[in-house]
């Protein structure tokens, strides 16, 4: 008899249990089947190379903003690669001048073009001057119209 009860105890225990963590539902003959939950996760994995040292998880949607606005105003694709380039001539000035890491002012530079782009695009007359390298248009992060030869 204790053995029964022992046995309908751990029985108990591990419905009570497994109720945590999976969803159970009683059949009519007395037995419960559980349900596998499914959890879609999303993730920032970081970068290497250029695209790393210039993107961020928020410049990546401040970037996805700003391109929407800038295809709508001008009715090109906005360069990110273009962006890149242009952030890390400010970076290596930074760089120059007060001995900061590339990869991490790039980040902010990135981020200065594009407020200044969408500043622009708003209508808010905006200039950013990295030294040598100068914005004198918006239009100047547009995509090349030269097309790719295909295969």
């Amino acid at each position: 008899m204790t053995k029964g009860i022992v046995i309908t105890f751990y029985d108990a225990l591990d419905i009570v249990l497994l109720k945590g963590i999976m969803p159970l539902t009683l059949t009519i003959n007395g037995e419960y089947n559980m349900a596998i939950k499914t959890i879609n996760a999303t993730f920032w994995k970081q970068s290497t190379g250029l695209t790393g040292q210039n993107l961020t998880e928020s410049n990546q949607k401040k970037f996805t903003r700003v391109a929407k606005k800038y295809k709508k105003v001008t009715e090109k694709s906005l360069s990110k690669t273009r962006l890149y380039k242009a952030s890390r001539v400010g970076a290596r000035n930074l760089k120059k001048e007060f001995g900061t890491r590339i990869g991490s002012t790039s980040i902010a530079t990135f981020e200065m073009l594009l407020t200044a782009i969408d500043k622009e695009l708003n209508g808010v007359k905006h200039s950013i001057e990295f030294g040598e390298f100068q914005v004198k248009s918006y239009n100047d992060f547009a995509n090349s119209t030269a097309t790719r030869k295909k295969a």
